[in-house]
Formats: structure tokens, C-alpha cells, sequence
């Protein structure tokens, strides 16, 4: 099913939801409560943002390992951030945009010593 076939529902404005309400409606809706929804938002606000503004349905997996690379690279605790994202993502083209994607990718974290260096760099 394409992203056009997807059913939506329409505000009392008469426009489409925003994506972020959507993730925020379908997380509510498949899990029960607010926040993985509230989670999943952020994860896709930080994504989209990460690549200029574009629409997730515009980007595929490419897009996806450089966030999640850098993820990796960034993050102080990168494993907890790459599962999150992962998580989100996944959410996101399968629930949300009815996107069919292969297995996303998942980076190799730093190793543990430059983990340490890039700790004490920013701590002095």
C-alpha cells in the first residue's frame, strides 16, 4: 500500500494531520498510552531535521544509516540512542507512512576508549 492509499483523517480545519500528530495518534492507538508516541516524535523531529527539513517519504535508507551513523558518533550513550531511533523509524515507514523497508541498518557504536577520550575532551 502506497503512502497515497494510506487512509487519513482530516482536522476540523480540513487539512491533513502533521506528521508528528500522526506519529503521536497511531503510537497512542497501537501501544495504549502517550509515550512511545511522544518518543517516536522526537526521534522523527531530530531525523527530519537532520536532513534539511525533507519528508521521511522522501528519504530511504541511505538517509537512515547517515542519522543513525551519526548517532553513533555523537551520542553519549549511543547504543540507547541507535535503539530508539531504530525503533521510531521502523515505527514511522511501516505505521505511519505504509512504507515497506528492508531491515534498517545499525551502525557499529565507538569503541569504548574513544568513547572515554571524547568524555574527558568535553569535560576537561
Amino acid at each position: 500500500m502506497s503512502s497515497s492509499d494510506a487512509p487519513r483523517t482530516v482536522t476540523p480545519t480540513g487539512q491533513a494531520p502533521r506528521l508528528l500528530d500522526q506519529v503521536r495518534s497511531l503510537a497512542v492507538a497501537h501501544y495504549g498510552r502517550s509515550e512511545p508516541g511522544e518518543r517516536f516524535a522526537g526521534w522523527v523531529l531530530r531525523y527530519v531535521v537532520f536532513h534539511g527539513k525533507r519528508h521521511p517519504h522522501d528519504l530511504g535508507l541511505a538517509e537512515i544509516d547517515q542519522f543513525l551513523e551519526q548517532l553513533a558518533q555523537r551520542e553519549n550513550d549511543p547504543l540507547k540512542a541507535i535503539e530508539q531511533a531504530r525503533e521510531a523509524l521502523t515505527f514511522l515507514y511501516d505505521e505511519v507512512l505504509h512504507v515497506a523497508m528492508a531491515p534498517l541498518p545499525f551502525p557499529t557504536p565507538p569503541k569504548l576508549l574513544d568513547r572515554l577520550r571524547r568524555a574527558i575532551r568535553l569535560r576537561h
